[in-house]
């Protein structure tokens, strides 16, 4: 069993015998190691924000076609609290370079597919990773979006991620929904959308619940761009959905 922590440029990591035996104990661990509740974390390896303060455990698994076992925990900065309720995908693209550099897969030069069951979802995702003398390549000419310079390239495939949670794609049958928020009112819109693709997500139309939500102040985005978001600035709107 192997502790992937995720921080800046830190990681943690310990050996089968103590982690399996001590599972029920992982959450108040977890807790210790990211410094959790301090929002400065400053006695731990989280960074701060919800981004750098997640944590993967990874085995090599026992199950047919499987290479590697992955269960995420999202560890809370303010509240001593951990969550692993759901998946993340910039953690995902972590599992596959680390299940080949600690021994877990066996390296292919060029690229390995590492198939991994995620425990949050019960769902597979297949990486292909590439490889270079044996160890996962770090260097590379790929780049995101709103992330600063580039990496080596990690494609992903998610196998039949639809409804890990709730069973549909749309999780109340509905492809198109009408949405009643109190001190709103109901949607103008009907284009509003509940998805479950992976996580439970909702579309929303700005403008669409009144004139209150119209009056968001604009996001500037990664990409320079500013968007208006209600969802975002009206956290009622989303938790009702």
């Amino acid at each position: 069993m192997y502790i992937c922590a995720a921080a800046p440029a830190k990681r943690c990591s310990s050996t089968k015998k103590i982690c399996r035996r001590n599972e029920s104990e992982w959450k108040d661990i977890f807790l210790k190691v990211m410094g959790t509740p301090d929002v400065k974390q400053i006695d731990g390896m989280g960074g701060t924000v919800s981004s750098t303060s997640k944590v993967a455990v990874i085995s090599k698994s026992d199950r047919p076609g499987i290479d590697v076992d992955y269960h995420f925990f999202q560890v809370d900065i303010v509240i001593p609290r951990v969550d692993d309720s759901a998946n993340c995908g910039n953690i995902s693209s972590a599992v596959g370079p680390y299940a080949i550099d600690e021994g877990l897969v066996e390296p292919v030069e060029g690229i390995t597919k590492v198939r991994v069951y995620n425990v949050n979802t019960n769902k597979v995702i297949e990486e292909h990773v590439r490889v270079q003398d044996g160890m996962a390549c770090v260097n590379g000419d790929a780049s995101i979006q709103g992330v600063p310079g580039t990496g080596s390239r990690i494609d992903m495939y998610f196998e039949d991620p639809a409804g890990a949670k709730t069973g549909k794609l749309f999780p109340t049958g509905l492809k198109k929904e009408t949405i009643d928020v109190p001190g709103y009112g109901k949607s103008r819109s009907h284009h509003d959308r509940l998805l479950q693709p992976g996580g439970v997500h909702q579309g929303l139309r700005p403008g669409h619940y009144g004139d209150r939500t119209d009056r968001a102040e604009p996001e500037q985005g990664c990409d320079g761009t500013h968007r208006t978001d209600p969802g975002h600035h009206r956290p009622e709107i989303r938790l009702r959905g």
